[in-house]
């Protein structure tokens, strides 16, 4: 059986709780890891999640959060993707935030553009100089620019420039998987000029 490739998840304290910014499926047993490790180690509850689009990589885990009654966020245009894809849905749907909204005390998300998919969301920490960039950016070892199925290839770099521009503070960038890299995007950025798409996430 071909392994499947590791998916990143992040969990962010802000204002004495946990944050959930993505609810990985893989392994099938991570969201209930991430919640353990939340309320036994950090010793806050995470108390709210945030999906980064509508692949089954960032929806997987939503029905582990519900049964602990913890609201799952998406915007509109995800839960409407998501819906026709017959994937979990979000219980909560905010509007697409076309400029850095806050979700709380350290914890921004944007709509850059359309890329990875047309609804890909990404978080940023500005405190730690970090942003969660999800499928939208890519690892500084990633071969190719991943699963294409539902991306605007030609929208992606321009989407990149405006997520940059939103967060000109950022020194690292969390994939959606593989390593941090510092990069912010210029691995991606090189990946769809080579125009070298991989499968994957």
């Amino acid at each position: 059986m071909q392994a499947r490739e590791t998916v990143n998840p992040h969990c962010q304290e802000a204002e004495g709780f946990s944050l959930s910014v993505l609810t990985p499926d893989l392994p099938t047993n991570s969201p209930n890891e991430a919640l353990n490790w939340a309320r036994n180690t950090l010793k806050h509850p995470i108390e709210k999640a945030y999906v980064t689009h509508f692949h089954n990589d960032r929806l997987g885990g939503i029905p582990a959060l519900e049964a602990e009654h913890i609201p799952v966020f998406g915007t509109s245009a995800t839960i409407g993707l998501a819906t026709r894809a017959g994937q979990p849905i979000p219980d909560h749907s905010i509007s697409v935030p076309s400029t850095p909204l806050a979700v709380a005390k350290d914890a921004d998300i944007l709509f850059p553009g359309a890329g990875h998919t047309l609804d890909n969301i990404v978080v940023d920490f500005p405190a730690e100089h970090i942003v969660f960039g999800g499928c939208f950016v890519k690892a500084a070892n990633a071969e190719g620019i991943g699963n294409t199925a539902d991306a605007d290839l030609k929208a992606w770099p321009d989407s990149l420039k405006r997520m940059q521009e939103a967060f000109p503070k950022t020194k690292f960038a969390v994939p959606g998987h593989g390593p941090i890299t510092n990069d912010a995007g210029q691995r991606t950025l090189e990946l769809l000029r080579k125009g070298n798409p991989t499968s994957g996430s």
